[in-house]
Protein backbone atom coordinates (compact mmCIF):
# COMPACT_ATOMS: atom_id res chain seq x y z
CA UNK A 1 0.00 0.00 0.00
CA UNK A 2 1.17 3.35 -1.05
CA UNK A 3 0.32 6.78 1.15
CA UNK A 4 -0.14 9.65 -0.86
CA UNK A 5 -0.44 13.05 1.64
CA UNK A 6 -1.81 16.60 0.23
CA UNK A 7 -2.13 19.85 1.86
CA UNK A 8 -5.11 21.86 0.56
CA UNK A 9 -5.93 25.64 1.12
CA UNK A 10 -9.51 26.28 0.99
CA UNK A 11 -10.65 30.05 0.65
CA UNK A 12 -14.14 31.38 0.57
CA UNK A 13 -17.12 31.16 2.87
CA UNK A 14 -15.86 27.91 5.43
CA UNK A 15 -16.18 29.03 8.77
CA UNK A 16 -19.01 28.50 10.35
CA UNK A 17 -20.75 26.78 8.27
CA UNK A 18 -19.76 23.48 9.35
CA UNK A 19 -17.13 22.44 6.87
CA UNK A 20 -15.10 21.35 8.58
CA UNK A 21 -16.76 18.88 10.33
CA UNK A 22 -18.12 17.87 6.88
CA UNK A 23 -14.31 17.54 5.77
CA UNK A 24 -14.09 15.29 9.09
CA UNK A 25 -16.52 13.23 8.16
CA UNK A 26 -15.60 12.80 4.80
CA UNK A 27 -11.76 11.33 5.86
CA UNK A 28 -13.26 8.83 8.33
CA UNK A 29 -15.62 7.69 6.11
CA UNK A 30 -12.52 7.58 3.33
CA UNK A 31 -10.37 6.09 5.72
CA UNK A 32 -7.99 9.45 5.32
CA UNK A 33 -5.92 10.78 8.32
CA UNK A 34 -4.84 14.29 8.82
CA UNK A 35 -6.06 17.70 10.29
CA UNK A 36 -8.17 20.48 9.13
CA UNK A 37 -7.16 24.05 10.84
CA UNK A 38 -8.88 27.62 10.69
CA UNK A 39 -5.76 29.79 9.33
CA UNK A 40 -5.76 33.47 10.23
CA UNK A 41 -7.04 35.05 7.12
CA UNK A 42 -10.27 33.12 7.19
CA UNK A 43 -8.88 30.09 5.07
CA UNK A 44 -8.62 26.88 5.71
CA UNK A 45 -6.23 24.55 5.73
CA UNK A 46 -6.34 20.88 5.22
CA UNK A 47 -3.65 17.86 5.29
CA UNK A 48 -4.57 15.03 4.58
CA UNK A 49 -2.54 11.50 4.35
CA UNK A 50 -4.43 8.03 2.75
CA UNK A 51 -3.75 5.24 0.14
CA UNK A 52 -4.19 6.41 -3.40
CA UNK A 53 -7.64 5.56 -4.20
CA UNK A 54 -9.05 6.86 -0.28
CA UNK A 55 -7.30 9.96 -0.94
CA UNK A 56 -8.62 10.78 -4.24
CA UNK A 57 -12.38 10.28 -3.30
CA UNK A 58 -11.69 12.17 -0.21
CA UNK A 59 -10.56 15.33 -2.32
CA UNK A 60 -13.66 15.09 -4.62
CA UNK A 61 -15.67 15.42 -1.59
CA UNK A 62 -14.17 18.15 -0.20
CA UNK A 63 -14.37 20.26 -3.53
CA UNK A 64 -18.10 19.99 -3.88
CA UNK A 65 -19.64 19.44 -0.12
CA UNK A 66 -23.10 18.38 -0.39
CA UNK A 67 -24.93 18.50 2.71
CA UNK A 68 -26.42 15.29 3.62
CA UNK A 69 -30.30 15.24 5.24
CA UNK A 70 -30.99 12.81 8.42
Amino acid sequence: MMLRAKVVIVKGRVQRVGYRRYVLDAAQEEGVAGYVRDQPDGSVRIFAQGEGGHLSSFMKRIQSPRRRRS
